[in-house]
């Protein structure tokens, strides 16, 4: 059922702007910290001791756009987290439902659950 209801064709567009930006979200976390790391964090190598490099706090080894590409990767992973609450919602909805549900689809018998 989930797959029938997350459907592109038939998702409200509420429902794929958040899918949409949850993704956005995520492109953008991914080429900050791929294309800007240098932006990101503080040079900090395996070897190096957190006390003396980072002040004690493993916290200190983000710089303000690293906090920005962690603001956007949790954003992505909580839309994600929204659309697919939704979604076992509306299958739980359509197969507790009859068929004369508006999300049945007769003539599209893959939909049925």
């Amino acid at each position: 059922c989930y797959h029938d209801v997350t459907r592109w064709n038939i998702v409200p567009t509420l429902w794929k702007s958040v899918l949409l930006l949850s993704l956005a979200s995520i492109i953008s976390s991914c080429y900050l910290v791929q294309f800007f790391s240098e932006y990101c964090f503080v040079t900090h190598t395996l070897t190096d001791s957190v006390e003396e490099n980072l002040g004690g706090n493993v916290a200190n080894m983000f710089l303000p756009v690293g906090w920005v590409a962690v603001g956007l990767f949790t954003g992505s992973i909580v839309l994600l987290g929204l659309f697919s609450m939704w979604g076992k919602k509306k299958a739980k909805q359509l197969a507790n439902s009859d068929s004369s549900d508006p999300l049945v689809n007769v003539e599209d018998p893959g939909i049925f659950c």
